[in-house]
């Protein structure tokens, strides 16, 4: 049986499953704050959501031994997916001011140590801005293709290159 726990950092809320079963953390969670602030720079080179997901989890490979991850974004429109699902799961719901930024499964098929969960969301911390910039451009991109009064898509919807996201 899961047992959920909720963790609050500040404007930043995780909500995930407490697991105890061990394997070896490649990186203590105490020595990942320069790693944190490295992913998070990386993470903001881009506002492509899809493009976010596969560097985050590109990059946590190098910390975590996961299979794989996907994103659901705030509303569920459709998933975005990193490498595979797996048998087991840490599943967190990203919030930053109260703002839903959708919610993250990290999949590997061994079950997460307390020591990789806590690596996990400190890893987590370093995608929540990016993410929630990533958002934000693509609703003024959508918001800005459309006629206010109508919602029928403008003349800038028509050019290929405005819609970006």
């Amino acid at each position: 049986m899961e047992t959920l726990s909720r963790i609050n950092t500040g404007n930043l809320a995780l909500v995930n499953p407490l697991q105890a079963h061990g394997t070896v953390v490649p990186t203590a969670p105490e020595n990942l704050g320069p790693r944190v602030l490295e992913l998070s720079s990386i993470l903001q080179t881009t506002l492509d959501i899809d493009n976010q997901i596969n560097l985050f989890g590109k990059e946590i490979q190098r910390y975590l031994a996961i299979d794989g991850l996907v994103y659901t974004p705030p509303g569920g429109e459709h998933k975005m997916i990193y490498g595979r699902e797996a048998s087991h799961r840490a599943t967190y719901d990203l919030k930053l001011e109260q703002s839903p930024l959708g919610v993250v499964r990290v999949y590997r098929e061994i079950p997460f140590a307390d020591k990789e969960i806590t690596s996990l969301e400190n890893l987590l911390c370093a995608l929540v801005y990016p993410l929630r910039n990533a958002l934000t451009y693509k609703q003024a991109v959508e918001l800005a293709s459309r006629d206010p009064l109508t919602g029928v898509h403008n003349r800038m919807a028509l050019s290929s290159s405005c819609l970006l996201y």
